[in-house]
């Protein structure tokens, strides 16, 4: 049974990279929140002016794709980052890399009042370009201007500078489209993916349960992503659980009443959508719709020996209750209800397991 765990998960990596492969395309650029790092009010406004005339100013001269707002504010908040720390060097590598961009952009400004007779304010304003592939600052642009009516011309100025820097790492808008390009976002599908393993056990009610004794454990493998195109807290799920039982003594069947010994090893194959719902800290549930199919291995003993094989479609809903532990990893417990028909008869199928969920 363990083989075929191992190849469902091989299987599910191989899924994962061939969807992330596809979002491969335009440059990734992250453009951080440039930092009013003395938080003073009066100028709480800059921290918007300087990063909106930033983008404008770079999407004029290049292409390149941003990740989606909600989905950026969600990974945010559920990571545990906070906008104030984003002119550090170590919170811009680290979301760069985290999220898999090639280019990162922050910054950060303070005012300082002069010491000569007019007491005039002066702004100090540094932005800093970061190649994440490289890990390092490729450029960094320090302006200082005075605090006075003419204050946005000198945003311009700062933000001519960094389109400057940036050549060494965005695409020409104009040499794109000479090549036949056209300019497109593109569209960011699928976000945080997960890949879990769990162990635990089953039990049968309805049909099943009156011939067959479920064995245990029951263990389950599955890959996860939030599609963030439609909702940062809606997410698919594609897993298999692998579970055993055997025919009951004085079952009443055919086999039974012939001495036969019947061991069915089977494969729940399912797909499912689910919405995340933070509850406390790092505490989440998660509550799942679904369904697929189950395929049967029947290995038939005794006098006569033979393996069949058999499938049947199934439904199942499903709730999580997961614990973040650590950034990439959390640890769930799940509860499954199944549902199937055959033979006229209706059986239920409780699975309920413990285990880990990877985040990569």
């Amino acid at each position: 049974m363990p083989r075929y765990l191992v190849l469902c998960l091989l299987y599910m990596l191989f899924l994962a990279h061939s969807l992330l492969a596809q979002e491969k395309g335009l440059p990734k650029l992250l453009l951080l929140q440039i930092n009013n790092i003395e938080n003073k009010p009066q100028l709480a406004y800059l921290e918007s002016s300087l990063t909106d005339a930033l983008r404008q100013k770079l999407k004029e001269n290049y292409v390149f794709q941003e990740p989606a707002t909600e989905a950026f504010e969600t990974y945010l908040k559920e990571n545990y980052y906070q906008p104030a720390d984003f002119h550090t060097e170590t919170v811009s590598l680290k979301l760069g890399l985290e999220l898999r961009q090639q280019v990162v952009i922050s910054g950060k400004f303070r005012s300082e009042t002069t010491k000569d007779k007019f007491g005039s304010e002066i702004l100090h304003t540094s932005i800093r370009i970061f190649d994440i592939p490289q890990k390092k600052v490729i450029a960094e642009i320090n302006e200082t201007s005075p605090i006075n009516n003419n204050l946005f011309n000198a945003i311009d100025r700062i933000a001519d500078r960094v389109v400057k820097e940036a050549a060494t790492v965005l695409p020409d808008k104009n040499t794109w489209k000479q090549k036949g390009y056209v300019e497109k976002r593109e569209v960011v599908y699928f976000q945080r993916w997960q890949l879990g393993m769990r162990g635990g056990v089953a039990f049968y009610n309805g049909g099943y349960n009156n011939y067959y004794s479920p064995e245990q454990p029951v263990l389950s493998a599955l890959l996860r992503a939030h599609a963030v195109f439609l909702h940062p807290s809606l997410f698919w799920q594609a897993g298999v659980d692998i579970q055993r039982h055997t025919l009951k003594d004085n079952s009443g069947t055919v086999l039974g009443d012939m001495g036969l010994n019947l061991n069915t090893t089977n494969y729940h194959l399912m797909g499912h959508i689910g919405y995340e719902i933070a509850l406390s800290g790092p505490i989440r549930l998660e509550p799942r719709l679904g369904g697929g199919v189950t395929y049967q291995t029947n290995q038939v003993s005794g006098s006569v020996s033979q393996t069949l094989t058999n499938s049947i479609a199934l439904t199942a809903v499903g709730v999580d209750f997961a614990y973040q532990v650590t950034k990439n990893m959390a640890l769930v417990l799940s509860n499954n209800a199944l549902q199937q028909w055959e033979a006229g008869q209706l059986s239920q199928i409780y699975l309920a397991s413990l285990g880990v969920n990877f985040s990569f």
